[in-house]
């Protein structure tokens, strides 16, 4: 074979393997029940199958893509999973000289989402969506 068909196939190979890859990428957006964006914080997926956890941070504009090995490269396809989200507000706190003493952290978001026990949210990774939308109750 020559050189010229050799990388023909070697570059048909690579581009067939990543057409057919075994993650389907998520992007999606949090929400307050009021409609406003969660601008802080990070979507847990947690699927009980194959004990894998996917995360997105969530950007100022309230929108997130998964990763679960990086670069955001989604979620595997065909699991089910539970869904967590943690956002809460950090302020640092000084003392009357301006040194650091600690972070105050307040929650933004009821704390039942920040448990894929009790969040109420699952995602199916079944392709057909691409854009996942999530609406949380603000913390009380």
């Amino acid at each position: 074979m020559t050189r010229k068909l050799l990388f023909s196939f070697a570059l048909f190979g690579i581009i067939f393997a990543a057409g057919c890859s075994d993650h389907i990428k998520l992007t999606g957006t949090v929400v307050f029940d009021d409609g406003t964006v969660v601008p802080t914080g990070i979507v847990y997926f947690d699927s009980d199958k194959d004990k894998i956890r996917s995360l997105g941070p969530i950007m100022p504009d309230g929108t997130f893509t998964v990763s679960t090995s990086g670069d955001a490269d989604g979620l595997p396809k065909g699991q089910t999973f539970k869904v967590s989200v943690v956002a809460e507000e950090t302020k640092e706190i000084l003392d009357a000289s301006g040194e650091y003493i600690g972070t105050q952290r307040t929650p933004l978001i009821d704390p039942k989402y920040g448990n894929p026990a009790t969040s109420g949210l699952t995602f199916t990774s079944d392709g057909k969506v691409k854009n996942f939308k999530i609406t949380v109750n603000k913390a009380k």
